[in-house]
């Protein structure tokens, strides 16, 4: 990792999607972990109470399991590398579905997506906000 703390650059060298996920988990452990426990204060303080984060996670890990093993499965390998549980990571990946469900009036989240092609293409990059 280089760069500034609000810019990381990461390189993945494992191909699988579990050996992938558990690289950068490794590579982050502190930082996942702030970021969890970060969401999991904005979830209480959007419900207005004690919200379990991991039955969350778990609903939303099965959704992902339905959708992309792949993804699980990289899911599952960031939490072994972070030392987190899957659920945390996976109700991360939905976090602007479980500010919904707990009644954020206005969920202020961003997606973003970047395909970086081949070498000479130029990167495709895409947002959603939300």
């Amino acid at each position: 990792m280089s760069g500034s703390p609000a810019v990381r650059h990461y390189r993945s060298g494992p191909a699988g999607p579990r050996d992938r996920g558990r690289d950068f988990g490794a590579a982050h452990p502190d930082a996942i972990a702030a970021t969890a426990g970060m969401y999991a204060a904005l979830f209480e303080a959007t419900a207005g109470r004690p919200v379990d984060m991991l039955a969350h996670g778990r609903e939303a890990l099965a959704a992902i399991r339905r959708f992309s093993a792949a993804s699980a499965s990289e899911i599952a390998g960031i939490a072994e590398g972070a030392g987190l549980p899957a659920e945390t990571i996976a109700a991360l990946n939905a976090r602007t579905e479980i500010l919904g469900l707990l009644g954020a009036a206005q969920p202020s989240e961003c997606s973003t997506v970047v395909r970086l092609g081949g070498p000479g293409e130029v990167p495709e990059i895409g947002r959603a906000h939300v």
